[in-house]
């Protein structure tokens, strides 16, 4: 039998929550996780005190001058002119579980935390140069999949490894 998980997502655009969006996440991410027999997971109603909880924090930016100023002047040349406008996507998530006791001298656990970056460019005219178009909704959902994947590849690494480690490139300037 497939472990019990519960999804919880907090979905922002621009810094402000929306509701509606991170209910759709989380339905879409239950969905995905159940449809491939990965977990059993439990309805939001369901969740107790002692249930794991996947969750993720999506933080969706995007520049509005450049959406309107992009659908301007597509409306203006009736579609003939080229423009991409890029939507940026930061999610967070952890894996946690309140059954497990957790290490009091770990900083930083590897295998329940992970941030991941992904962008939806929409291209308004012109050609899109060989890749595989999409809708917008089914850019954000192979977005969603790639995420959950890569986390889970992630946690199963950090898993096998007896002293995960992860590194962090430094960006600071030398003095």
């Amino acid at each position: 039998m497939p472990p019990i998980l519960g999804v919880r997502v907090d979905y922002r655009v621009n810094g402000r929550p929306v509701p509606e969006e991170a209910v759709a996440s989380r339905d879409f991410i239950a969905d995905l996780l159940g449809r491939n027999r990965l977990t059993q997971i439990v309805p939001p109603a369901g969740i107790s005190a002692v249930t794991p909880i996947l969750k993720l924090s999506i933080d969706h930016t995007f520049d509005k001058g450049e959406a309107r100023s992009a659908g301007f002047q597509s409306g203006m040349t009736f579609g003939a002119a080229d423009r991409d406008i890029r939507d940026d996507f930061s999610v967070r998530i952890s894996l946690t579980d309140p059954r497990k006791n957790r290490r009091r001298d770990v900083l930083y656990d590897t295998g329940q935390n992970g941030v991941y970056r992904h962008a939806v460019v929409t291209r308004i005219g012109g050609s899109t140069s060989g890749l595989l178009p999409s809708d917008y909704p089914g850019a954000y959902q192979r977005m969603l999949e790639s995420v959950v994947a890569s986390f889970l590849k992630d946690l199963h690494v950090a898993g096998q490894e007896s002293n995960p480690i992860i590194f962090v490139p430094d960006t600071r300037e030398d003095p």
